[in-house]
Parts: structure tokens; C-alpha cells; sequence
């Protein structure tokens, strides 16, 4: 299953989020933090967990590492950001990647998920349905499901 997922701004809390990346965070896996150039505060706390990475982006630094259980504890135990002028954030990185399983894309607002077993699939469709908002499911092109949380 390869899920495409995107909330929209009327989003209250960042659980669902916390969910889904416990659904597929397991430590060992590889992991990136992408984070803008001016977000000094975010950079120090990622880079608490991994190291820089250069990728000849000069408006994007990149952590990156091994997932560690702290640094899933420190996800997970997180409150949802408060500043929110650009994005409704779940989380206060720009991009969180583990593995090529869990891509978390602007602040927690689109993430794509693939699948490695039945039981994850039912995992992740459980916390969705299970979060009280109306949810528009669609396929896009390439038969990836689309969940829109609205």
C-alpha cells in the first residue's frame, strides 16, 4: 500500500501524527530531518539526534542518522508547534523521513506512507477513521490512496 495523506488547517491536535509515525518508526532505520536555513531553534534539536548532511541545497539543511528510541520519544512526546502562520504544524520539522516507509512533508500536513505488511495497512486506516473528522478517500493516477482529513 503506498497512502498518500494531507490534513487540512482546521487540524487541532497533531495525535493522529504521533499514531502513524509510531506505526513506522523503528529504531535502526535511517532517518533525515530536513529543516530551512533560518530555523536555528529546530536545527539545534535535530541535530541532537543526527548529523549534517550536504546536498548542495543552500536554503535546506539536512540531518540525518540512525533512528534512535530517543529520538522517537522526543517525536512523539512533542506538543503540536504553535506557530502556525505558514503551515497548521503537527510537528517542527519541514520534512522527517525514516526508512522509505514515513515521509513527513511541510510540518506534518502530507505524509506518504508505504506499507510493508496487511497489518500496518489496518494500523494506519484504524488511527485515521478513528479521529472524528470527515475524510475524503480517492485514488490518484498511479492507484495510490489519497486521504484528505478535512
Amino acid at each position: 500500500m503506498s497512502l498518500f495523506i494531507s490534513a487540512d488547517n482546521n487540524i487541532s491536535d497533531n495525535q493522529w501524527w504521533k499514531d502513524l509515525f509510531q506505526i513506522f518508526a523503528n529504531p535502526g532505520d535511517y532517518f533525515e530531518i530536513h529543516c530551512w536555513f533560518d530555523e536555528s531553534r529546530e536545527l539545534k534539536i535535530a541535530q541532537k539526534f543526527g548529523e549534517k548532511a550536504c546536498y548542495g541545497m543552500p536554503d535546506l539543511k539536512i540531518i540525518h542518522g540512525t533512528l534512535t528510541d530517543r529520538l522517537i520519544s522526543y517525536l512523539l512526546s512533542e506538543e503540536k508547534p504553535g506557530d502556525c502562520t505558514c503551515y497548521n504544524k503537527m510537528v517542527p520539522f519541514f520534512t522527517i523521513r525514516v526508512g522509505d516507509h514515513f515521509s513527513s512533508e511541510k510540518y506534518g500536513t502530507e505524509i506518504i506512507l508505504k506499507s510493508r505488511s496487511p497489518k500496518d495497512e489496518d494500523r494506519v486506516k484504524r488511527v485515521l477513521m478513528n479521529m472524528g473528522k470527515n475524510i475524503k478517500i480517492y485514488q490518484n493516477k498511479d492507484n495510490q490512496d489519497n486521504w484528505r482529513i478535512l
